[in-house]
C-alpha cells in the first residue's frame, strides 16, 4: 500500500484552529439619496450559472474571502479557539446524516459538529479548482453517500500549508482516500457533489490516498 500525503497538515490545522486568517470587512451602506445600489455580491457572481465551468480567477479569488460563512471557512472566525484539535473517526454516511441546521452563522461554528476534528475514509469521484480558488473534492461511500471536501485557496491561508494544485477542468477518479478536516454546514447554493444536508470537510487538513 502506498500512501501519499497531499497537504501539508500541520502548519494548515494550525492556521484553522489558532489563527485569525483573513480581515473583515465593513458593512457597506444601504441606498440612499444619490446612491446607486449595490451590484450582485461576490458569492453570486461566483455561484452563477456558469459556476461549474468558470475559469480560475486569482483577482476574483482573492477577494472573495470571507464570503458566505467565510470566517468559518477559513478559521478567523469567533469560534477557532473551542474546536476540538482530538481526532474522531466517522463516515460519510454518518456526516451526510446529521440534521441540516435552521440558520448558517457567519461567524459563529454550529455545536457540536463544526466543533470537531473529523477523520474518514471514502472514495475520490472528482475534483477540480473552483473560479474562487479552493480545490473542490467529491468523495463518496460504498452505499453512495456523497459530499464534499475542500482544500481552501492559498490566498485565504499561510502560502506554507497550500501544496496541492490541481487543473480547474474536472478530473474523474476511483481512488481511496482518508481525509482529516473540520465540518462546515454550507448553505444550498448549486454545489456539485453536495450533501443533502449540506455538511462539507472544510477545510481539509491532510489527505492520504491508499
Amino acid at each position: 500500500m502506498t500512501r501519499t500525503r497531499v497537504a501539508a497538515p500541520a502548519a494548515l490545522a494550525a492556521a484553522v484552529l489558532a489563527v485569525a486568517l483573513a480581515p473583515s470587512s465593513s458593512p457597506s451602506p444601504g441606498p440612499g439619496p444619490g446612491r446607486v445600489a449595490a451590484g450582485p455580491s461576490m458569492q453570486q457572481l461566483l455561484d452563477d450559472a456558469g459556476r461549474d465551468g468558470a475559469p480560475f480567477d486569482p483577482a476574483l479569488a482573492a477577494l472573495s474571502c470571507p464570503i458566505e460563512r467565510g470566517p468559518v471557512k477559513e478559521g478567523s472566525d469567533a469560534d477557532r479557539y473551542r474546536v476540538s484539535t482530538t481526532v474522531t473517526a466517522t463516515s460519510v454516511a454518518y456526516l451526510v446524516s446529521r440534521p441540516k441546521p435552521s440558520s448558517y452563522p457567519n461567524n459563529n461554528r454550529l455545536v457540536p459538529y463544526e466543533r470537531m476534528t473529523w477523520q474518514l475514509t471514502a472514495n475520490l469521484l472528482q475534483y477540480k479548482q473552483e473560479s474562487d480558488g479552493d480545490v473542490h473534492l467529491v468523495v463518496q461511500d460504498s452505499a453512495g453517500h456523497q459530499m464534499i471536501a475542500e482544500l481552501p485557496y492559498s490566498a485565504c491561508v499561510p502560502a506554507s500549508s497550500h501544496t496541492y494544485t490541481p487543473s480547474t477542468s474536472w478530473h474523474y477518479v476511483r481512488r481511496t482516500l482518508v481525509l482529516k478536516g473540520l465540518a462546515l454546514f454550507d448553505p444550498p447554493h448549486g454545489q456539485t457533489g453536495a450533501a443533502g444536508n449540506g455538511i462539507e470537510l472544510h477545510p481539509v487538513t491532510a489527505v492520504t490516498f491508499h
